[in-house]
């Protein structure tokens, strides 16, 4: 259906509109959450489509795990700085992180689809983190320095996997209508 192939741009647009007003607005901590988890949530769907991801287990896991990273904030607004001290974020957004609560998830769930989503969902919510306000502690315990990325290599990024989503969802629909797709190298006669 044509109108799949505008989900990507819908989920971009509501990324650029998130951190367009978190950029004029700077808004404080708490209210900062009501945009940029949105964000994040939106990042990890635009990751899940470029990918092509049919699993709604693997998908539920992404999703999830690309915002209960964030969760990692609350010590440190309940005064507790165990996470934050020398970093502008929690040093569990980092690889060590990420390999610890994959490795936790693995232990618990038997399931690989839970396990490989949570992974995906936190490297969708660090690519997103590297790109706007601060950079990650991405090499914690080696590091405690922010790694971060201009904001224009994660947006272009993440627009050229929305496009790829696009391109996906329009060869499975010329293949369900069982036409051959057109070729771009082919010309078009008018």
């Amino acid at each position: 259906m044509p109108w799949r192939r505008l989900i990507p741009a819908l989920l971009l647009a509501i990324v650029l509109v998130a951190d367009l007003l978190l950029h004029v607005l700077d808004p404080p901590y708490p209210a900062l959450g009501l945009l940029d988890e949105p964000a994040h949530l939106a990042t990890a769907a635009v990751v899940l489509l470029a990918l092509s991801v049919h699993d709604r287990t693997f998908a539920a896991a992404t999703l999830v795990a690309a915002l209960a990273l964030d969760l990692d904030h609350l010590p440190h607004e309940l005064g507790v700085d165990l996470l934050t001290q020398h970093t502008t974020r929690p040093v569990t957004h980092s690889l060590a992180g990420l390999v610890l609560v994959v490795a936790a998830v693995a232990a618990v769930s038997r399931r690989r689809m839970v396990t490989a989503g949570v992974a995906c969902g936190i490297a969708a919510h660090l690519f997103r983190d590297l790109g706007t306000g601060g950079g990650v502690p991405l090499f914690w315990p080696q590091t405690f320095r922010a790694v971060e990325i201009p904001y224009v290599v994660y947006a272009v990024v993440l627009g050229a996997m929305g496009a790829r989503a696009c391109s996906i969802d329009s060869r499975i629909a010329w293949k369900r209508r069982g036409q051959k797709q057109p070729s771009s190298s082919t010309p078009q006669r008018t």
